[in-house]
């Protein structure tokens, strides 16, 4: 909706073109906030076996629930991972038309004159 609406009005037509970079920017993140959960997924299970072996028995058990719900790839945290990366790429597949076409009318409009 708010893409067609970039389309109609000439002042946000140059939000359309970036629309890609934007994108871009989204899969960068979705991309960073999932390699530091999984580090930290990593770091909390060595400490936690680190801690149960200091005592001797396990006085911390989170990570065995933990893994049983975030571990895996059919895990929510994984499929949401997944899905907001997919989301992302199919956006800037999907706008490809409407960008080519904004593109042509900017380079159509002249430089000194208003839109």
């Amino acid at each position: 909706m708010f893409v067609a609406f970039c389309s109609v009005k000439p002042e946000y037509q140059l939000f359309v073109v970036a629309l890609p970079f934007l994108s871009s920017l989204g899969i960068i993140v979705v991309a960073v906030l999932s390699t530091h959960y999984v580090w930290v997924a990593t770091y909390s299970a060595y400490l936690e076996s680190r801690i149960n072996r200091l005592f001797g028995f396990e006085v911390l058990r989170a990570e065995v629930f933990a893994r049983a719900f975030y571990a895996g790839w059919d895990s929510p945290v994984t499929v949401s991972y997944v899905l907001g990366f997919l989301s992302l790429v199919a956006v800037n597949f999907l706008e490809v038309p409407v960008i080519n076409s904004q593109l042509l009318l900017l380079n159509r409009r002249s430089p000194f004159i208003n839109p």
